[in-house]
């Protein structure tokens, strides 16, 4: 599930990064920022068996839908800074049909460097909401380093703090966070 969380996160900056590889990047193109916004459908299960926050036997479906924005610009020395903002919302329903609702933000922040321009270093913080009235209501997340290796495809998370049991560091899998 982390895989799935950071997919967005990691396929905005490889493509564009790819497309960047290819050419010289001028000295006008420096500090102006390229910004994409894409929105789709999410849908994802919380069990009891992976998440120590809900009571055994439960099991919660949700779905709705997350934007991401994502921002990547070069800085005159050629370091490539990148930063995508995730926000979902939408409803969730557990095995008694008790009726929740869920809101997911996360902030991922990196810059390469010109000696390790696949690898990327940075921070990423991560909430995920879960409310209702039913006994899964829940709220945890983290923030957290992160280096991303592009070309061995690792993408591992130092915690900084957390809050309830959102994944199991430094690579996954997700636990209570399920996006």
């Amino acid at each position: 599930m982390l895989k799935k969380k950071l997919g967005a996160i990691i396929i905005a900056a490889a493509a564009t990064m790819i497309a960047t590889a290819a050419s010289v990047v001028p000295a006008h193109a420096a500090n102006n920022p390229s910004r994409s916004v894409t929105s789709h459908p999410v849908s994802w299960t919380i069990e009891s068996a992976n998440c120590t926050q809900i009571p055994a036997g439960t099991t919660v479906i949700g779905s709705g839908t997350i934007t991401d924005v994502t921002t990547i610009r070069v800085d005159q020395s050629g370091v490539r800074h990148e930063r995508t903002d995730s926000h979902a919302e939408g409803s969730a329903v557990d095995q008694d049909d008790n009726v929740y609702s869920f809101r997911y933000d996360s902030v991922a922040t990196a810059q390469n460097s010109l000696a390790s321009p696949q690898v990327f270093n940075g921070l990423f913080v991560d909430a995920f909401g879960l409310r209702g009235h039913g006994p899964a209501a829940m709220t945890n997340g983290f923030t957290a380093d992160f280096t991303d290796d592009r070309n061995a495809g690792t993408f591992l998370i130092d915690p900084r703090s957390v809050r309830g049991d959102p994944i199991a560091f430094p690579s996954g899998p997700s636990r209570c966070d399920p996006l």
